[in-house]
């Protein structure tokens, strides 16, 4: 996974980092965002009630892996609001002839010895603001301010062919770095939109996967994301197969209606006085919310 990649750049050239990572909360999403996200997917209020289910999380699907870190607690909404992101992505499979062009220092690099070995790009900086345009803008476009303020390349064994400010990769091709750089800060709204995915449908629950017996890491080390707790997102009737567990029956037979945890904004004209506010609607789940397949548990979260 590109989760595992960064964690292995962070350990041998970053140490710095050691703690942010191992605090990292990775989700996994099987899909590609284009797939599932279409245009006008979310209102501005999905943007201003917008949280990290935790500080730091890792958003990995099927073409990136952007990390997401508040820089102040219990941070809401994307207006003028501050989050560090580091975003990685492999960039070749077979020869470095893409970035050669873009970037020509990297002319002084060999051509990987392994034809099918890959480098790996880090994009660290910083988002602070993200807003939908106004009526008429075109769907699918936001708003946003943010910026790169380092670009890393790794080869496939972690050795740095490139770590740069964003300014001096701009000096050297203005139109391809702003191009990257672009790139990148949209790559970081789609995390964001996969998050917001997630918390827009309250029937589909966070489900945790850890081993039943975690490795503890040694010093230094980053536990990989075989060994670590990750999430995905699940309906309750397909955790119950994962799980085998029975569904449950509500009065008259019917299926109980179960719900995330979620903030709601009360909109009705019969809120005279809280018209306007957000509530926490707590979460509802009937039955065992734990369950056990081979070497991994899977817990229901209730509290996300």
């Amino acid at each position: 996974m590109l989760f595992d990649r960064f964690a292995g750049y962070v350990e041998q050239h970053r140490p710095d980092l050691l703690r942010a990572l191992e605090r990292t909360h990775l989700f996994e999403f099987p899909y590609r965002a284009h797939e599932v996200i279409g245009p006008n997917s979310f209102t501005q209020d999905d943007l201003d009630l917008f949280v990290l289910p935790f500080p730091a999380v890792a958003i990995e699907d099927g073409a990136t892996c952007t990390f997401l870190f508040d820089t102040e607690e219990k941070a809401v909404g994307l207006e003028g609001v501050k989050r560090h992101f580091v975003d990685v992505l492999s960039v070749y499979n077979t020869d470095k002839s893409q970035y050669a062009r873009k970037i020509p220092e990297l002319d002084n690099f060999p051509a990987p010895k392994n034809p099918q070995e890959q480098a790996f790009q880090f994009s660290f900086g910083t988002i602070y603001h993200m807003e939908l345009p106004a009526v008429g803008a075109g769907p699918s476009t936001y708003r946003t301010m943010g910026e790169v303020e380092r670009l890393v390349l790794v080869d496939g064994r972690g050795e740095i062919l490139l770590d740069m400010l964003a300014d001096e990769v701009a000096a050297i091709n203005p139109l391809d770095a702003q191009s990257t750089f672009r790139s990148t800060i949209g790559n970081v709204v789609t995390a964001i939109e996969e998050l917001m995915l997630t918390t827009q449908d309250h029937e589909l629950f966070v489900v945790e996967k850890s081993p039943v017996k975690p490795r503890v890491p040694a010093k230094g080390r980053i536990l990989r994301s075989k060994d670590r707790p990750r999430y995905i997102m699940l309906r309750p009737q397909a955790i119950r197969e994962k799980l085998g567990l029975n569904y449950p029956k509500g009065q008259g037979g019917r299926a109980p209606h179960e719900r995330r945890r979620h903030w709601r904004r009360l909109q009705s004209e019969r809120f005279t006085k809280k018209r306007g506010e957000r509530i926490l609607v707590e979460a509802h789940w009937v039955g065992p919310t734990e369950g056990v397949i081979g070497k991994t548990r899977y817990q229901v979260r209730l509290d996300i």
